[in-house]
C-alpha cells in the first residue's frame, strides 16, 4: 500500500468534507447545516475543518465549483471525440452520462438547496450566478461541437439551448416522480434530438443522419 504524502491526505480530508457538506446541506439545507455538523458527519474535528476552510462560506463556494464542474466535463469530452468515433457510440454516451446524473440524486438535491440559500443571501447568489453562468457556456461549448459533428447549428444561440435544457432537467427532478412520467434521460434524449431536426445545416458542411435508435423512448 502506498504510503499517502502530507498533501495526498489534506486533499483526502477537502474531500470528505466536500461529501459530507453535500450531504448536509440536501438533508437539511445550507442555514441548517452547519460546520460542526459537518465536521462531525466527515469523521473529523472542527479543528480539521478550519484547516482546510476558512468558513462555511468558501466551502459553499468550493461545493459550488465541484458541482458546476463534475456534471460538464464528461459531456464535453463526450462531444469533442464525437467526430472521431462512430455516431452510436456518441448518443451511448450521452444516454450513459444522462442516467448516471439522474442516478445521483443529490447533485439536482444540492443545486436546488444553493438556489434556495441563494435567492435569500445577496453576495452568495452573485457568485452562485456566475458560476452557473460558466457551466452553461461549457455546456453551450459542448453542444456546439455536437451540432457542428452534424454539420447544423441550432436556430438560437447554443447558450440558450443550454440554458433550456438545463432548466428541462431541473424541472425533471421535481416532477420526475409524477405517475406515468418518462424517465428524464430519455426525455432530454428526444428534446436533443427534436432540437438537432429542427436545426439549420451549415453551409458546405457535410450533414449526418441523426439517428438515436430507441434510447429516447419513442
Amino acid at each position: 500500500m502506498p504510503i499517502l504524502t502530507r498533501e495526498d491526505l489534506q486533499k483526502q480530508t477537502r474531500k470528505r468534507l466536500l461529501l459530507a457538506a453535500q450531504k448536509e446541506i440536501v438533508k437539511k439545507g445550507v442555514s441548517e447545516a452547519s460546520i460542526r455538523d459537518i465536521a462531525k458527519a466527515a469523521g473529523y474535528t472542527m479543528g480539521a475543518f478550519y484547516s482546510n476552510f476558512a468558513s462555511k462560506g468558501a466551502i459553499l463556494e468550493e461545493l459550488i465549483a465541484v458541482h458546476m464542474r463534475e456534471e460538464i466535463l464528461v459531456f464535453k469530452e463526450i462531444t469533442t471525440n464525437a467526430a472521431r468515433g462512430k455516431e452510436e457510440d456518441t448518443w451511448k454516451a450521452i444516454s450513459d452520462w444522462l442516467k448516471e446524473m439522474r442516478k445521483n440524486k443529490n447533485i439536482s438535491a444540492l443545486g436546488f438547496e444553493l438556489q434556495m440559500y441563494a435567492n435569500r443571501n445577496t453576495l452568495f447568489r452573485k457568485k452562485f450566478d456566475s458560476a452557473k453562468a460558466q457551466r452553461l457556456k461549457e455546456l453551450a461549448d459542448g453542444l456546439g461541437a455536437l451540432f457542428s459533428v452534424h454539420g447544423l447549428k441550432p436556430k438560437i444561440d447554443c447558450f440558450q439551448v443550454a440554458v433550456s435544457l438545463a432548466a428541462l432537467w431541473d424541472g425533471f427532478f421535481i416532477h420526475r416522480t409524477v405517475p406515468g412520467a418518462m424517465p428524464d434521460d430519455q426525455l432530454i434524449l428526444f428534446f436533443l434530438k427534436a432540437l438537432l431536426d429542427d436545426s439549420v445545416p451549415i453551409r458546405g458542411a457535410k450533414q449526418k443522419n441523426i439517428n438515436l435508435g430507441g434510447s429516447h423512448g419513442a
